[in-house]
């Protein structure tokens, strides 16, 4: 009889290991482990795979294995990838940017390679030839623009070629070329209709330097999280200005007829408001609406200021501060971040602005 109270407690304790191990089954049944693989008998050994198990899965994480697939660094995540939360372009958001968000290291991050150097010396030479050459040919202008489009694209994808070409969402380089396309267009003829003698070629070198440091901006801006980047998004707005400047005043300066300067003022408006609203996670077909719609308004506005007695660079002047206006209330719209006071600021300077190029007119100085 003692030999049967020792051995019976022998056959519970298996019975009991089972019990235990059917419990931790339970409270481990979201680890989705096979039984073939633990021992019949002994209980430390499933707690041993749990770690191990737990382990793995923190180690491979599905962004990390997502990286892993696409070889994507998430470093470089483009604009597609950016907050909705974005710079303001109101007139405290760039002062913002002006003067407390560049800092010295924001000058560090500037990329500057071999083939944007060989695509600005190409960009300088055209502008070169359209104000050398006598007459002038106006073939060269749109020949520009298509080298200036191919050369942008292959620059930035030769920079960045995993988000643009390799990854899983491949990125769209489409909105970084209306702005080098129409700023090609634009540069020479400012300065054949404003720069004669001897300062032409000098101030072409300069405006193709001008050029290069845009693209270089361009750039820069598709990494979101790079020190450069609101520096590089204010170089890319002031040359989004100067371009619309150039092309609102040249519907005057050029004595186009009226239909046909309706139609430039808005397939213009339209191109730069796509790298104005490029910007945060905004869908492409929203980027386009917003941006038609801006265009739409902008050749109403020119239609209007026909009945006006305003012409030359005053006239393009005073649709520059449309478009600020508008553009500037529909990217804080985007972006979140419009309030009474952005309204008034966009209106307030928009108003003054206009205000003064009327009474400057009136003095005739249009």
């Amino acid at each position: 009889m003692p030999e049967e109270k020792q051995y019976q407690p022998r056959k519970v304790e298996p019975n009991e290991g089972q019990t235990e191990k059917s419990d931790k089954e339970l409270s481990t049944d979201s680890t989705k482990e096979t039984q073939s693989t633990r021992p019949p008998s002994g209980v430390t050994e499933p707690t041993i795979i749990d770690n191990q198990s737990h382990s793995t899965l923190s180690e491979t994480t599905p962004e990390a294995e997502n990286n892993q697939a696409t070889n994507f660094d998430p470093s470089e995540r483009t604009m597609e990838a950016a907050p909705r939360e974005s710079h303001s372009m109101s007139w405290s958001g760039l002062t913002e940017i002006a003067f407390s968000r560049i800092k010295p290291e924001c000058f560090d991050g500037w990329i500057i390679t071999t083939p944007l150097i060989v695509f600005g010396s190409l960009m300088t030479a055209i502008f070169l030839m359209f104000v050398a050459i006598e007459p002038t040919p106006r073939w060269l202008l749109l020949f520009g623009a298509l080298i200036s489009v191919i050369g942008t694209d292959g620059v930035i994808r030769q920079k960045w070629p995993r988000p643009f070409i390799h990854g899983q969402n491949t990125a769209d380089s489409t909105p970084y070329l209306f702005l080098p396309a129409l700023a090609t267009i634009t540069t020479p003829m400012l300065i054949e209709h404003n720069i004669r003698g001897y300062l032409v070629i000098p101030v072409t070198l300069l405006a193709g330097c001008a050029f290069t440091f845009m693209i270089a901006a361009l750039i820069s801006s598709v990494r979101v999280t790079a020190p450069v980047y609101p520096l590089a998004r204010l170089i890319s707005i002031a040359a989004v200005y100067l371009s619309a400047f150039a092309l609102f005043s040249f519907s005057y300066v050029l004595d186009i007829d009226l239909a046909a300067s309706v139609a430039v003022v808005g397939i213009v408006t339209v191109m730069l408001g796509i790298e104005v609203y490029r910007e945060g996670q905004i869908e492409p077909i929203e980027t386009i609406q917003f941006s038609v719609v801006t265009g739409l308004i902008l050749g109403e506005a020119r239609w209007a200021m026909h009945f006006i007695p305003i012409d030359g660079y005053l006239a393009g002047l005073a649709l520059l501060l449309i478009f600020f206006l508008v553009t500037g209330l529909f990217h804080a719209h985007l972006t979140r971040q419009l309030n009474k006071i952005v309204a008034m600021e966009y209106s307030g300077l928009a108003g003054l602005g206009i205000l003064l190029v009327l009474i400057t007119s009136r003095v005739g100085f249009g």
